[in-house]
């Protein structure tokens, strides 16, 4: 039984990614406190829906509704239910916060996969924090409200090496990321083929593109950050507009964890709500004047 169980811990991790990163945002906005109970039950409900579901092409079977391949059964359930139960959990969010629980919960996602390390983590909420972009950090977490931001120091530092279109407030931040996360390593020295100083053109030129997300960074860069990841969003942070930055996080999301994700239509599926109330969690209308019901 206990090996069974371990073979499913993938899917628990990614449920539970849902549900801590759904708290995590309650201790910032108390409204979206769901108790460990209620959370079990709609987890209960979701799975389910989800082994109601009956796929071929997954091997599943139809008397039993169970794959005969546990990896397989394992991303059904992982693109079923984990997309049931964060659609559940996001009617309960308003409109502004859908894409914020969206980008915590694929970050999230990658960090357990191994896909974000600590120190770039760190790098991305420090460089948030000394801007001031309409990004999802506007929520913070208790370890960055407790910290005042490292790159936001102004230390003395030499200019001799820096691009011409780089301000003291840019070269500082980007040594202090070179400094602390591995493989940015390098990025600030003159005697880098395809660092900043000797490619100042091109890195100008990616900076100010209209898809710095997707589009080919200088040199061997190109192959060490990948379009669409975190570390390029990393690398945006840093160089790029913070509008830009806060235009990439849905591809971020829809690109990491699937459209299911990026759905924020505000309006209420009445027949979705209905199957979505139980007895002891009873489906309740409020409404104001002038509405139409």
């Amino acid at each position: 039984l206990e090996e069974e169980r371990a073979e499913y811990t993938h899917v628990a991790s990614q449920v539970a990614v849902v549900f801590f990163t759904l708290q995590d945002i309650a201790t910032v906005y108390p409204v979206y406190h769901l108790s460990v109970d209620t959370f079990h039950k709609m987890f209960a409900t979701c799975l389910d829906e989800a082994e109601e579901r009956r796929d071929s092409s997954l091997g599943y079977s139809q008397q039993t509704g169970i794959t005969s391949n546990v990896e397989e059964r394992c991303r059904y359930l992982e693109a079923r239910l984990v997309g049931k139960l964060y659609s559940r959990l996001a009617t309960r969010l308003f409109q502004r916060h859908k894409l914020l629980f969206g980008f915590f919960v694929a970050s999230r996602t990658l960090t357990v996969k191994g896909g974000i390390m600590p120190a770039e983590w760190k790098a991305f909420l420090s460089l948030a924090d000394s801007t001031t972009a309409q990004i999802p950090t506007n929520v913070k977490t208790e370890e960055s409200k407790r910290r005042r931001s490292t790159y936001s120091q102004e230390p003395s530092l030499s200019m001799h090496n820096a691009p011409d279109w780089a301000s003291k407030r840019l070269w500082t931040q980007v040594h202090e990321v070179c400094g602390n996360v591995p493989w940015l390593a390098g990025l600030e020295n003159e005697e880098m083929v395809d660092g900043l100083f000797q490619m100042s053109g091109q890195w100008k030129e990616w900076m100010q593109g209209d898809n710095p997300f997707q589009d080919p960074l200088p040199g061997r860069w190109e192959s060490r950050v990948k379009p669409c990841t975190f570390q390029r969003m990393l690398l945006m942070l840093l160089f790029c507009s913070p509008a830009l930055v806060g235009d990439t996080l849905r591809k971020f999301v829809h690109n990491t964890i699937g459209s299911q994700f990026m759905k924020e239509d505000s309006s209420q599926d009445m027949n979705q709500a209905w199957g979505q109330s139980h007895p002891m969690s009873p489906l309740i209308c409020v409404y104001a004047p002038g509405m139409a019901p």
